[in-house]
C-alpha cells in the first residue's frame, strides 16, 4: 500500500515538473550596440519584475503559461521598448531588444553640486589631486573622536 502511494506521490510530482514553460532570452542594447545593464523586464498586467539584464545586456525569462504576455523593458535614461510575447510548448525564443536614448532634460534645468569639505570624501580626493605629499584630518573624524582642537586631535 505504501509502495503505491509513493509511486502514485512520484507520478504526480513528475507530472508537474514537465509542464511546458516557454523561454525568452536574449540581449539588450542601445542605439550604438553597446550592452545595457540593469534593465527591467516587466509585465504590463501586473507589473511584476520578470528579469534583470547582467553586464553582459543578457536576460533569460520563463513563462509558466502560453497566455499573450505585454511586456516592458525599462531603464532610466531611454525610452520604454513595449513587447507582446507569446510562447507555446516549452518553446525557446533568442530575441535582441535595443534601447533608444530619451532626452528628458529642460533648456531651463541646472543642476549643481556642492562638496561638503568636512568629510573625508572631500580631503582624499584634494590628497589625490596635490602635487605634494599631505596627510589630514577632518572635522568629521574629529567629532567622531571627541577631540576639541588639532594639537588635542593629533596627539
Amino acid at each position: 500500500m505504501f509502495r503505491i502511494l509513493l509511486v502514485t506521490c512520484f507520478g504526480f510530482l513528475a507530472g508537474l515538473g514537465m509542464q511546458a514553460q516557454g523561454i525568452l532570452k536574449g540581449k539588450v542594447t542601445d542605439e550604438k550596440g553597446e550592452a545595457v545593464f540593469g534593465v527591467i523586464a516587466v509585465d504590463v498586467e501586473d507589473q511584476s519584475i520578470l528579469a534583470q539584464t547582467d553586464f553582459e545586456g543578457q536576460f533569460q525569462l520563463k513563462f509558466p503559461n502560453d497566455q499573450l504576455y505585454t511586456l516592458n523593458f525599462v531603464l532610466v535614461g531611454y525610452k520604454t521598448s513595449i513587447e507582446k510575447v507569446q510562447l507555446k510548448g516549452g518553446q525557446v525564443l533568442v530575441k535582441d531588444f535595443t534601447l533608444y536614448s530619451a532626452n528628458f532634460f529642460s533648456k531651463d534645468l541646472e543642476i549643481k553640486a556642492k562638496a561638503v569639505k568636512a568629510n573625508d570624501t572631500y580631503m582624499e580626493k584634494f590628497k589625490i589631486n596635490s602635487a605634494t605629499t599631505i596627510d589630514f584630518i577632518s572635522s568629521e573624524m574629529m567629532k567622531k573622536t571627541g577631540d576639541q582642537n588639532v594639537v588635542n586631535a593629533i596627539a
